[in-house]
């Protein structure tokens, strides 16, 4: 999940730097069990720090990424 200057990995707080490192830290098994990532935003983020997410994703080896986006005012 990822709101302006927040992002989540379940229910872990991350930076964006942070987010890499933990992503870096996960073993191969662990990355080639993951089938899909869902990766879901605020409409209020910014499309640069959804690209930013998305970059740090696919350089650690996640390809199957799908995009979800909720309305916080509901």
């Amino acid at each position: 999940v990822i709101s302006e200057n927040e992002i989540y990995l379940n229910k872990d707080k991350f930076s964006l730097s942070g987010l890499d490192k933990k992503l870096e830290t996960m073993t191969a098994s662990e990355k080639n069990g993951v089938k899909t990532v869902v990766v879901e935003g605020d409409r209020a983020v910014s499309y640069d720090l959804m690209i930013k997410v998305l970059d740090v994703l696919r350089q650690n080896g996640f390809k199957g990424v799908n995009l979800k986006t909720r309305d916080l005012n509901r």
